[in-house]
């Protein structure tokens, strides 16, 4: 029963862990590639909108458009480009890198 308890105590730790390491990783994929022009909090960074003459909501992650999307939805946007977006390869961008930074764009929705 001891082992039980330390083994399960172990496992919940490293689950623990293993979540709060991917919710880092997310975070960190999308300020790195995504920031710049969506902003810290996905609502769009009006001087990127200034520059490139686009409306800024075009680039609001967290409007009821952006919400409605599914991630194969995004997913698509990412690869294929919309608008003023480049389309961004497979080899800039890994398909578990996008997974990891719509996820964080989720939590950015709430």
């Amino acid at each position: 029963m001891r082992y039980l308890t330390i083994s399960l105590s172990i496992g919940f730790l490293v689950s623990f862990l293993a979540i709060n390491a991917e919710g880092a990783d997310d975070k960190a994929l999308y300020e790195g590639k995504c920031k710049i022009c969506h902003g810290v909090d996905g609502k769009g960074s009006s001087s990127v909108a200034k520059m490139y003459k686009i409306e800024q909501d075009l680039l609001d992650l967290t409007n009821q458009k952006s919400k409605k999307m599914t991630d194969a939805e995004i997913a698509k946007v990412v690869r294929e480009g919309q608008g003023k977006m480049k389309p961004v390869p497979s080899d800039k961008l890994s398909d578990v890198e996008l997974k990891a930074i719509i996820s964080h764009v989720r939590t950015l929705q709430k």
